[in-house]
């Protein structure tokens, strides 16, 4: 299931750096280069989680949090470059990755504590 997980996130990751470079001006300058690495932020932070085992509940917990995290991420992202045509558009880079840190940082609350093993358990079983 980390694989799935991992899969879900690199995707939507390489979407939305497809998204940026495609409606960022030419030529690159280093700040726009610096609001997609944080655009892609939280994605590789559900990458890079620490690679202990968890729980499977835990997992398709995960799982779901990632699902809601891309998802919603991509459609705000896309709603705001494509279909709402304003000036303030690019602060979509800015925003909607800080909203998914905070997001993220509060469901991995549950994930952190269903993901435990109980060391008694880990004890009998040794």
């Amino acid at each position: 299931m980390r694989q799935v997980i991992n899969l879900i996130c690199l995707m939507t990751a390489f979407a939305t750096l497809i998204i940026g470079l495609w409606t960022i001006r030419k030529p690159l300058a280093i700040g726009d280069l610096a609001f997609l690495i944080w655009s892609i932020s939280p994605y590789l932070g559900i990458v890079f989680l620490p690679k202990r085992k968890l729980k499977p509940l835990a997992l398709r917990l995960l799982l779901g949090i990632t699902i809601f995290i891309s998802c919603g991420g991509l459609y705000q992202l896309v709603n705001a470059m494509f279909f709402i045509k304003d000036a303030q558009s690019g602060l979509a880079f800015l925003v909607i990755p800080f909203a998914q840190w905070f997001l993220l940082l509060i469901f991995l609350i549950p994930v952190f504590f269903l993901g435990m093993t109980n060391p008694i358990e880990n004890s009998k079983k040794s």
